[in-house]
């Protein structure tokens, strides 16, 4: 039966060239339009999203699901039903590690630093600057705003995704190969699949952010993301089989699926972010120290389907510091994030010098941010088994016993740029940030960002 049913998949199949011809999702001048962001990321990594439990590759065809009803998608990955192949435990996962890894990582960047330019200390019955200093960009400082002192901070921050674990994944750009082996096997030997996806994907985030002081030495914090994320990529999947003697085989005539080359996806969203609520407490504030610990909720009001966050709640506690000694100022901030069965558990830290270019006027900073991942859903290949080319496009696939994994992963990005005092107490901020290392997700560099703060 199930070598009936694979065949009937292939007559299907061999009439997918001809049929798709012209139809939305065929080329890269006309991609199927998905109702999200999130959506079509997913679709690039699925192919087929509208499954469901219960429905079998072989029989339905995913029936609810628009893009492969429409003759585009013949076959490749499903989403929701890889459980009806006799797969070994960890295999078929590929495609579900990779959809989360993307979504959560781009969605969880760091933000600018939502510390005030401005610190007071009431000696008296007035409010005084205790700091020369504007502040630093991506890090904090010890130093709060002060009793009863308001600050406003508007940021955007753009970013244009790169490079996936040293893959260059932009339209123009090679892409990442991935895949699944030993899925299954139909009669002819293991079972496989090999694909190589191309994205773009950018994201616009502008959030608002509001601090106030409790008392000299205890602010609290909210933050408001708006993400506007746009998708747009593709994917081709070829099916294998690896025979008897070892050798691999892409012959529709044998693995039952005809090559039905490169699909086009994109989509885009427009929503609130995950919000974050807080609060900074100085442990230490004089003329030159000041050291803090701080405590933040990322409040999971985003949505991970539009890909405008993650919808989920995450915790972090750290410390902050920084010491003043004329024009100069070092800071650091030291932060741990707690994570959950979507989010990852991650450390980050940043080091930096903040140095006062013009007083009054002018703070210029450089900084180094880093993010330690921790059990970040993934995939690798340890073993080339072949090469094999697509029939449709040409493009060679290396064949690889693909596997999930977890792994850790570091982050680094170098920050430069600075504050200026445009009026009274009232800032600009523009900065770039530049990523360093091929780990994780990697935005394009530079990236830019711009805010304004205002103290009230």
């Amino acid at each position: 039966m199930p070598r009936l049913l694979a065949r009937i998949v292939l007559v299907s199949a061999l009439t997918w060239p001809a049929a798709a011809q012209g139809l939305p999702g065929s080329s890269a001048a006309n991609p199927y339009v998905e109702s999200s962001a999130g959506r079509a990321w997913q679709r690039i990594a699925f192919g087929a999203l509208d499954c469901g439990p219960g429905l079998s590759e072989a029989a339905a065809f995913c029936p609810n699901d628009a893009f492969s009803q429409s003759g585009v998608f013949g076959n490749g990955t499903y989403k929701d039903i890889r459980f009806v192949y006799a797969a070994t435990p960890g295999q078929a996962n590929s495609a579900d590690f990779l959809a989360n890894r993307v979504i959560t990582q781009s969605q969880t960047f760091p933000q600018a630093s939502t510390a005030s330019g401005f610190s007071f200390t009431w000696n008296g019955p007035t409010a005084t600057l205790d700091s020369q200093m504007f502040g630093p960009l991506f890090g904090d400082r010890g130093r709060t705003n002060g009793r009863s002192k308001l600050s406003a901070t508007l940021t955007v921050q753009n970013l244009k995704w790169q490079k996936l674990d040293g893959s260059e994944i932009r339209n123009d750009q090679a892409g990442l190969l991935w895949g699944d082996d030993n899925y299954a096997d139909f009669g002819n030997g293991p079972a496989g699949y090999v694909g190589r996806c191309n994205m773009n994907i950018d994201s616009l985030v502008t959030s608002l952010a509001l601090s106030y002081g409790i008392t000299d030495r205890l602010d609290v914090t909210v933050s408001v993301p708006l993400v506007h994320t746009t998708v747009e990529g593709s994917n081709e999947f070829l099916d294998y089989v690896v025979l008897p003697d070892g050798s691999v085989t892409i012959d529709p005539e044998i693995t039952f699926f005809f090559p039905q080359g490169r699909f086009y996806v994109k989509g885009s969203s427009t929503g609130l972010g995950d919000m974050m609520a807080g609060f900074t407490f100085s442990i230490v504030k004089n003329e030159t120290a000041a050291l803090g610990f701080t405590g933040r909720v990322n409040i999971g009001t985003g949505s991970f389907e539009d890909m405008t966050g993650t919808g989920e709640t995450q915790v972090s506690g750290g410390l902050v510091g920084s010491y003043e000694t004329g024009t100069i100022a070092p800071h650091f901030t030291l932060a741990y994030f707690g994570g959950n069965d979507v989010l990852f558990d991650e450390a980050r830290g940043v080091i930096g010098v903040d140095v006062r270019a013009v007083p009054n006027r002018l703070t210029l900073s450089a900084e180094l941010l880093a993010r330690r991942l921790m059990d970040v859903q993934g995939f690798e290949a340890t073993r080339v088994l072949a090469t094999v080319r697509s029939p449709i496009t040409g493009d060679s696939f290396n064949v690889s016993n693909f596997r999930a994994v977890r792994n850790n992963y570091s982050l680094y990005f170098v920050n430069l740029g600075g504050k200026v005092r445009i009026s009274g107490q009232f800032l600009g901020t523009a900065y770039v940030l530049i990523p360093w290392g091929n780990q994780g997700l990697v935005a394009q560099k530079p990236s830019w960002n711009l805010g304004l703060n205002y103290a009230f």
